[in-house]
């Protein structure tokens, strides 16, 4: 067995074992936790809800924690640099038993330890598994249950990389915002966030059948998406009959739903959907539109872009009154199979929804934090699904300038492109409106959007930052430019 992979035996092993696998993978082969950990989960339907719970919450808890749940078994280790020198999967093993003794209040210190000792034992030395045995029993005998709760989010901000936290402050203003909004995030509640499908049904409708069919969640209303709902202990809602029959709703973060919502469609316009991904955005899109005008959704990956039309037929939004075409175009490299598709005279709208670092996602991609920010990283359309960025493999500054290029070129004079990242960085969001401004000559103009065009007035001003800790969202930053019109 390879020291950079997991034993065989964990992939369909236990919470823990599985737990390790799905770090394992993460931390050598570069893969997003997210689709490992669903893979994991899905390999065994009947792993008990308990189980899953635990897995995730080990997978998520550690990347959160990893470099101060590092430091502290360093500190009790004999020699200096003892720990990074392990194969990645005792280290793993280590981190998971440090996370439940320090964080997890209900695990017994004893069986967190013993769980470690034995998995390493079946597959290294015996010498390692006595190193394993008595640096968890040290941290087990510093155990304060009194401070579990606090030590979940002190550990995660303590390894935040001095970078992650240089690169927020420069966004945010200031290192007090910067440590507000990284709080915020290590201590929200997980839950999963719905978008209720307001063509065949309202929020408050939508709620009611949610409680009817999981009486055990806890559900609240987002707090700036009107169609938002919050979501926990609910289980998978993607088995809901609900969501698989009816298609009364999206799995969608609030935040992602605020970006197309900004955007101010309405029926009888021609939109385009630079960076589709998935389609999350662009079926929100299509819902604005209420099956009139024009929808195109472009992807650098046509197998993305099909799973968007699939999720317009299941809400019921593929009307024959809405000319949707999905369009396998990598707009980083210029416009493409769009040159023959795009309307006369250009798009009403241009939505880019930009590959970007991601960093306003950390709540839910805790793996980001061992990302590079020189590698564009996160194409989260904010339904669960989490990708790699486009083929380009530029990096984040070039790419986004890349398809900003290529995508004032499709808005019409008078028309408006709106641009969003899921980061909080000056110069992915701020920055790039600057850029954009230079970079087209004054064709382009930052706008506000009227009331009857953008219902929310908080997603009204040219440029727009949605913040966990204000507006409880991910963390988004959005701007708004319209093409001038030099015709009149």
């Amino acid at each position: 067995m390879s020291s950079k992979t997991a034993p065989r035996r964990v992939r369909n092993g236990s919470a823990r074992d599985r737990a390790a696998d799905v770090l394992v993978r993460v931390e050598t082969e570069g893969a997003f936790a997210a689709p490992a950990l669903a893979s994991s989960l899905e390999r065994e339907p009947a792993l008990s809800a308990a189980d899953r719970g635990l897995c995730t919450e080990l997978v998520y808890g550690v990347l959160r924690t990893a470099s101060a749940l590092d430091a502290r078994l360093a500190a009790f280790a004999s020699k200096p640099g003892s720990i990074a020198a392990l194969d990645a999967y005792t280290r793993a093993v280590l981190r998971i038993a440090a996370y439940q003794v320090l964080v997890l209040e209900r695990v017994p210190s004893r069986a967190a330890v013993n769980a470690a000792v034995d998995a390493v034992s079946k597959d290294r030395s015996k010498g390692l598994s006595g190193f394993v045995n008595a640096l968890l029993r040290k941290v087990a005998a510093g155990r304060d249950e009194s401070q579990c709760a606090r030590l979940r989010v002190s550990l995660a901000l303590d390894s935040v990389d001095p970078s992650v936290r240089a690169a927020l402050s420069a966004g945010l203003g200031s290192a007090e915002d910067a440590e507000s909004v990284l709080r915020a995030m290590f201590e929200r509640t997980p839950s999963t966030d719905v978008r209720a499908e307001r063509t065949r049904i309202g929020r408050d409708e939508l709620e009611r059948l949610l409680r009817e069919e999981r009486p055990g969640a806890a559900i609240t209303h987002g707090k700036t998406s009107p169609l938002s709902l919050r979501v926990s202990g609910a289980g998978d809602l993607r088995t809901s009959p609900l969501y698989r029959e009816r298609g009364l709703f999206a799995v969608q973060e609030e935040g992602a739903q605020c970006v197309a919502l900004a955007t101010g469609v309405r029926p009888g316009m021609r939109v385009l959907d630079a960076c589709a991904g998935r389609g999350g955005k662009t079926a929100l899109l299509a819902s604005m539109l209420r099956g009139e005008g024009l929808l195109h959704a472009a992807d650098a990956y046509p197998e993305k872009v099909q799973r968007g039309r699939d999720e317009l037929v299941r809400l019921g939004l593929l009307r024959e009154s809405l000319a949707y075409e999905a369009v396998g175009a990598d707009v980083t490299r210029g416009v493409g199979s769009l040159a023959s598709k795009a309307p006369e005279g250009g798009y009403d709208l241009v939505l880019v929804d930009a590959p970007c670092s991601g960093l306003g996602t950390l709540a839910r991609r805790p793996d980001l934090l061992a990302r590079r920010l020189s590698a564009a990283t996160s194409d989260d359309d904010g339904d669960g699904d989490t990708t790699s960025a486009p083929k380009a493999r530029l990096a984040i500054d070039e790419l986004q300038r890349a398809i900003l290029r290529t995508s004032a070129g499709l808005v019409r004079p008078g028309g408006e492109l709106v641009f969003a990242v899921c980061t909080l960085t000056h110069a992915e969001g701020a920055g790039m409106l600057e850029w954009f401004l230079r970079e087209t000559a004054g064709a382009f103009e930052p706008h506000d959007a009227a009331a009857d065009r953008v219902e929310i007035e908080r997603l009204r001003p040219s440029l727009v930052t949605l913040r966990p800790d204000r507006d409880e969202t991910d963390g988004f930053v959005l701007w708004r430019a319209r093409k001038r019109d030099n015709r009149v």
